[in-house]
């Protein structure tokens, strides 16, 4: 299936049966290809290779050949288990397990990465541009999460994973729909975290999930710049960095565990 020019929509969108392509795909730069299985499913055996997909309406969409894409959308079931040469944008409102059956694991990269559903793999993730996360659940046995210029996080939950901010980081979670860390997370702040914004009250909200051993490290700077409500930052903490408060409220600390927190930077 060769896309050289505009869009093209492919599969089963009403019914039930399922896809099956054994040849390979590939989109020229500009294309748009279109993906629906409706209650089947949809297989990829060969190269997959385009410009821009949206996967949708689907219940099971896996790709077991090499996979490439400047852009990558799916608000489906979607599974990668060929290796991954390359998806410079990646937005997910489904689930997507990228689970290479051989070469891996390995270090993906995004330019930009968009996360309100799950995202599960035994891969380390880069984002060299921007990480907007207002849902879903970041898991599997990859260990790392590094976020290098502007990120936005909202609600969520990060398994087993060190999440590095190198750049600018806010904190939009709330009191009701927090950040959560679970299965001995880390969250290493060593650029600039900003509890909570300005037009959402008791913005910028990060608690545990479970009695692991999360910690929020700080060698940057946490700030709590704007808002007159609450932010909360309620896990251990080890802070070599700078914590300022310049408007409304900040709790800080271990609420509802047994872990110790240690401040050796101002406050």
């Amino acid at each position: 299936i060769i896309l050289t020019s505009g869009e093209l929509n492919i599969g089963d969108h009403s019914g039930s049966g399922s896809s099956v392509y054994h040849g390979p795909v590939t989109g020229a730069p500009g294309t748009r290809l279109w993906i629906t299985s409706g209650n089947g499913s949809s297989t990829f055996e060969n190269t997959f290779d385009v410009d821009w997909v949206t996967m949708y309406t689907g219940t099971a969409f896996d790709f077991q050949g090499s996979y490439r894409s400047r852009r990558s959308d799916t608000s489906a079931v979607t599974t990668i288990t060929g290796p991954v040469l390359g998806i410079k944008t990646l937005n997910v409102t489904g689930s997507l397990t990228i689970s290479p059956s051989a070469g891996g694991p390995v270090t993906l990269t995004f330019v930009d990465l968009s996360l309100s559903g799950n995202l599960t793999s035994p891969d380390d993730f880069v984002v060299t541009n921007s990480f907007n996360w207002s849902g879903g659940t970041i898991s599997g046995s990859g260990t790392s999460l590094e976020l290098h210029r502007t990120s936005t996080l909202g609600r969520g939950s990060l398994v087993g994973r060190h999440l590095t901010n190198f750049g600018t980081a806010t904190l939009t979670a709330t009191r009701s729909q927090p950040l959560l860390l679970s299965d001995s997370s880390v969250f290493d702040n060593q650029g600039t975290l900003f509890a909570g914004v300005g037009t959402v009250f008791d913005s910028g909200w990060l608690v545990r999930g479970d009695n692991s051993a999360v910690k929020l490290l700080n060698s940057g700077v946490i700030e709590k710049a704007a808002g007159t409500g609450e932010s909360a930052l309620l896990v251990p903490i080890d802070s070599q960095g700078s914590i300022i408060l310049t408007s409304g409220e900040l709790n800080i600390g271990d609420h509802s565990g047994s872990g110790s927190s240690v401040y050796h930077g101002p406050v």
